[in-house]
Parts: structure tokens; C-alpha cells; sequence
């Protein structure tokens, strides 16, 4: 995509120079997934993967995405984070939604990811659980989804 998209203040980036390696790290370690991960392994799972983040109108990164991926058959989706103050306002959603149309993703036919609370969320963009207990899901190629990104 290397572009930007902006809605209600926020600008979608995919530049990794645009993006604060700081912030992912700590909201990664954060998180209720992060706290088992050492500084050193989030940080060497951000040079290995492509990068999302949501900027505000100050330039502070607000959140953020990690995808992991061959570019056509296979993706996982991981680390899909918005800062706390900011969630329930669309942003997450949005935000995928660019991912997922985006260049050297949209003809990606399987997305996996381990989600314990966004179930609702990732099923807006046909993602089914895999497991008993739903922490895995998958999309693929023909999977009901909802790609706005209005």
C-alpha cells in the first residue's frame, strides 16, 4: 500500500520508518498475550514481519498490527493493538480493513491468528474459530467478510 489513509484524525501507516518501535514493543509487552516475552524477542518479531500502526494528529502512534506472511497463500494476523483510551471507536476495525485490502495481502487465501477477547471483531471479517475453546481462527479464500473500511 505505502500509502496513507486518514479518518477522524488518524492516519493509517505501512512505512515502517513512519512507525515507533518503542511503542510496539511496549504495548506488545503489555498486553495480556505479552507479558511471557522478553523486550528482545517482541522486538526481533517487529523486524520480521510487516507493520501497521495508526497515528494521531501529533504523529504519536496509537496502534498498531503485525503480519507475518508469504504474500499469497498463507498469513498471521498477530499484536493487533489500539491504545486503550482509543478502543471501541472503529479504529481497530478500519484499520484491518486497510490491511486486508492491501497491497501483497488481498489475495492472501489463509489468515490465522489466537485471539482471547476480539472474537466479535475478527468475525466481521470472516474469521471462524478452529478450536473448543475459539482461540484460534481462520479465514479463507470465499469466507463471508466485511471489507469497509468507511
Amino acid at each position: 500500500m505505502s500509502g496513507d489513509f486518514e479518518r477522524d484524525g488518524y492516519r493509517f501507516v505501512d512505512v515502517p520508518g513512519q512507525l515507533d518501535p518503542e511503542w510496539m514493543t511496549n504495548a506488545v509487552l503489555s498486553s495480556y498475550w505479552g507479558g511471557r516475552l522478553d523486550r528482545e524477542q517482541v522486538r526481533e518479531s517487529l523486524e520480521n514481519a510487516r507493520l501497521f500502526g495508526l497515528l494521531d494528529q501529533q504523529g504519536h502512534q496509537v496502534g498498531m498490527a503485525r503480519v507475518v506472511t508469504d504474500g499469497t497463500r498463507f498469513a498471521w494476523l498477530s499484536d493487533v493493538i489500539i491504545a486503550e483510551d482509543l478502543r471501541g471507536r472503529g479504529l481497530g476495525q478500519w484499520m484491518l480493513g486497510l490491511i486486508f485490502g492491501s497491497a501483497g495481502l488481498r489475495r492472501v487465501d489463509r489468515w490465522l491468528l489466537a485471539t482471547g477477547d476480539s472474537h466479535v471483531l475478527y468475525r466481521r471479517f470472516g474469521f471462524v474459530s478452529t478450536d473448543v475453546d475459539g482461540k484460534f481462527m481462520v479465514r479463507t479464500a470465499g469466507s463471508p467478510e466485511s471489507m469497509s473500511v468507511e
